[in-house]
């Protein structure tokens, strides 16, 4: 089936071979196991609630091994018209017995994939599987037998001492011969060199491959048969488009790559075939992927806006998974459901009775902000805690956010600090950096603070720069001054559409301190920090640079600013700056 390569699903998450620790508390172990049956709400026999635990035990201790994406969705298929049954509903759609062997085989394979980066020994693994199979069997309630932040310390000690793994697998393939960075932030290392056609944006290709955990887990295969389209712009692409055909090359992913939290993985690939192709029309790619008339069945649904109805139905025949995207539908007025608060909540609540994690953060956005209900601190807590101790990075930031700002509970930054870290997320390594500068909830550190912030910088957020640039340009304790980069750094957040990099970037160019001083370079990033904002301190120093300046030199500035006014400034960016006009006068 033909498709952006952009959208293949290749399983790119690397744990690793941890250092393996001491046997923990025992409680600890079972409470793993147990809370990884939470919402399954069926009572397995004794061979059934073997045959899952064997998947748990196999995905943690054999290197070869992982659920397809076929068999997971079987799995959550017939766990869904057993649940039915169970209730006294329709008990149709349940499987032959050799399905649901399987089904529950993959059902312990996934709860293994999301213990795997506890690094568990082979003991531990065995702990951990026997209260799983226990707790399914119904001889312990699920997630009893051990405190919460019990497990969430367990399960930070295993991920930080991972990483140190992780970073070192990562640090030794840069020093392959002919290894270098891709666009996407990827390292690239050429194994073989192709003697065909190299592709190019929109062109068709094959290549095969084997994504592999860090430590050798194998995590997916690519279907060498199938063709596809590359896109003008993703990690893939940025490989390929560096190979000819013939040629083979590993890419890398360093860990927690754009603030995923994702551990370093690495891709095996070769390039086997190429052909020509263009960007396709609008609506060309979905008429290619479905067939010309499911494509136009597809378009007459569409203009029906009756999705929803649609995925009603389907929830009605037993997918449960479709509660929360109805919900969804609901929450925006989209695929063609009423705008209805009300109505959201009902099916983000039958969604989260089924373990969903975004539909407990959903919730908890609601109770937080009032929508279709009476704003719930208490309640918006208790959801963003059951998300984040789900591993949920966004739920782990909020959890960051309430001790941090004190809503809900009392303030303890340490606590912050310790959900902030879990989520490893670009806005909460940002927020780790500024703790760490400023000592709070951690000991003041900068090397540390700085590796928080060049995280967050690399993974999204722009802030960051302005702060990594603050401790370069002043020298802090334990980081030398270095004004080189931290001009780097202002640029690349200010290229990045960041005002506050683009102000500090000016500063330094009318100042000459950390730069040599340069009023057209000045002028023109004050220029576009102007056209975006009503920033007066900008537009005071744009005036006192200008009376600076001859009139040949004020020409030159004002040419240069017009192009990056052109090149940074967009219509959004416009409309804010009136809008925020109109609260001035307010």
């Amino acid at each position: 089936m033909k498709r952006y390569l952009c959208y293949v699903a290749i399983c790119l998450l690397l744990t690793g071979a941890a250092a393996r620790a001491a046997l923990p508390e025992e409680k600890t172990l079972l409470a793993l196991g147990r809370g990884e049956t939470q919402g399954l709400g069926l009572k397995l026999s004794a061979d059934e609630a073997g045959q899952a635990a064997k998947g748990l035990l196999d995905y943690l201790t054999i290197k070869d091994n992982c659920p397809s994406h076929a068999e997971s969705f079987k799995v959550h298929e017939l766990i869904a018209a057993r649940q039915d049954a169970a209730s006294g509903q329709a008990a149709d759609g349940q499987g032959t017995p050799d399905e649901w062997k399987n089904a529950l085989y993959a059902y312990g394979q996934e709860a293994g994939a999301r213990l795997y980066e506890a690094a568990l020994s082979k003991e531990e693994a065995a702990v951990v599987a026997g209260s799983f199979e226990q707790a399914l069997r119904g001889e312990a309630a699920p997630g009893k037998g051990g405190d919460g932040a019990g497990i969430l310390a367990f399960m930070a000690a295993r991920r930080a001492a991972s990483l140190k793994g992780q970073q070192a697998f990562f640090d030794k393939m840069t020093r392959e011969p002919g290894a270098v960075k891709t666009a996407s932030g990827f390292l690239f290392i050429p194994r073989k060199e192709g003697e065909g056609p190299a592709p190019k944006p929109f062109y068709w290709v094959k290549f095969s491959g084997q994504s592999r955990l860090w430590d050798g887990k194998l995590e997916s295969v690519v279907d060498a048969a199938e063709e596809m389209q590359l896109s003008p712009a993703d990690f893939i692409t940025d490989a390929l488009l560096k190979m000819k055909t013939g040629g083979k090359a590993t890419l890398v992913r360093p860990p927690g790559f754009a603030g995923s939290g994702a551990p370093a993985m690495y891709l095996d690939m070769e390039l086997l075939s190429v052909r020509e192709g263009k960007e396709p029309e609008p609506g060309q790619q979905a008429a290619e992927v479905l067939g010309e008339q499911e494509y136009k069945a597809y378009v007459a649904e569409l203009e029906k806006k009756d999705h929803y109805k649609v995925k009603i139905a389907e929830y009605e025949k037993g997918d449960h998974a479709q509660a929360y995207s109805i919900g969804i539908a609901y929450f925006h007025g989209v695929s063609g459901a009423p705008h209805d608060y009300q109505k959201a909540g009902e099916w983000y609540l039958k969604a989260a009775e089924k373990g969903n994690p975004l539909a407990y953060l959903r919730l908890g956005d609601m109770s937080a902000y009032g929508y279709g209900m009476a704003a719930n601190e208490t309640a918006a807590y208790k959801w963003y805690r059951k998300a984040a101790e789900k591993g949920n990075a966004e739920g782990q930031e909020k959890m960051g956010d309430i001790y941090y700002y004190g809503t809900t509970v009392k303030k303890d930054r340490a606590a912050a600090a310790k959900w902030y870290s879990l989520a490893d997320s670009a806005d909460a390594n940002y927020r780790l950096g500024r703790m760490y500068m400023k000592g709070e909830g951690v000991e003041q550190d900068y090397p540390t603070a700085l590796k928080h912030l060049l995280k967050a910088a690399e993974s999204g957020n722009y802030t960051a720069c302005v702060f990594i640039a603050s401790i370069f340009s002043s020298g802090e304790e334990g980081v030398k001054r270095d004004p080189a980069k931290a001009v780097e750094w202002l640029r690349k957040g200010a290229v990045a559409g960041n005002t506050l990099a683009m102000n500090d970037l000016a500063e330094a160019y009318a100042a000459g301190d950390l730069v040599e001083r340069d009023y057209t370079e000045a002028y023109r990033w004050l220029a576009v920090v102007t056209a975006k904002s009503n920033d007066v301190t900008a537009e005071n120093l744009m005036s006192s640079i200008s009376k600076k300046m001859s009139q040949s030199e004020m020409a030159s500035a004002r040419a240069k600013a017009a192009e990056s006014v052109e090149k940074y400034v967009t219509e959004k960016d416009r409309e804010f700056k009136e809008y925020a006009k109109t609260l001035e006068l307010r």
